[in-house]
C-alpha cells in the first residue's frame, strides 16, 4: 500500500508543478487557453487535483507506515471525492466535446493570429509552441490562409 500511495504522491507533484506552469507559464500558453473558459478551468482543475493527489499519496504513504486509522479514514474520503470530481469532470468533458476538437482550435486560431511580426500574447504564444513542437498551426500550414491578417494583405 505504501508503494502504490507513493506512486500516487508522484502523480499529484507532477499534476501540482503542471498546473502552476500552465497558470503562471511565462511565454504565455495560459493565453491560448484563456479563450475558452471551458479550458481555462481546466488548467485550474489540473492544479485542484494535483494538490489533492500530491496530499492524498502524503496521508496514505503516512497512514500505511503508522497504520493510523484516523490518516487512513482521510486517505478514504479524498479517494471518494476525487472519484466524484473524476465523474463530474467525465460528464462535463461529455457535455461540452464540441469545444475539444481541432475544429475549434482551428476557428480560434483564424480568428485572433496576426501574423509573424505581432506583440499579441495570443500570436506570440501560438509561435512559441510551434517552434516549440516543430508544428504549423492546429492541422497544417494552410490554418493561416483563412486567418484576418493574411486576408488583409
Amino acid at each position: 500500500m505504501f508503494i502504490f500511495n507513493f506512486f500516487i504522491f508522484l502523480g499529484g507533484t507532477f499534476l501540482l508543478g503542471l498546473g502552476v506552469w500552465v497558470i503562471v507559464d511565462p511565454t504565455g500558453f495560459r493565453e491560448i487557453i484563456a479563450a475558452n473558459p471551458l479550458m481555462f478551468m481546466g488548467a485550474y482543475l489540473v492544479l485542484a487535483m494535483g494538490a489533492m493527489l500530491f496530499l492524498l499519496g502524503f496521508l496514505g504513504c503516512c497512514g500505511a507506515i503508522r497504520e493510523n486509522k484516523c490518516l487512513l479514514l482521510f486517505f478514504f474520503m479524498f479517494i471518494l471525492v476525487i472519484f466524484l470530481a473524476e465523474l463530474s469532470a467525465a460528464i462535463l468533458a461529455f457535455l461540452f466535446r464540441e469545444n475539444l476538437t481541432r475544429d475549434f482550435f482551428t476557428k480560434e486560431l483564424k480568428k485572433h493570429y496576426q501574423g509573424n511580426n505581432s506583440t499579441d500574447i495570443f500570436t506570440s504564444t501560438w509561435n512559441s509552441v510551434m517552434v516549440t513542437f516543430e508544428c504549423c498551426g492546429v492541422n497544417g500550414p494552410e490554418d493561416f490562409g483563412e486567418t484576418l491578417h493574411f486576408k488583409a494583405h
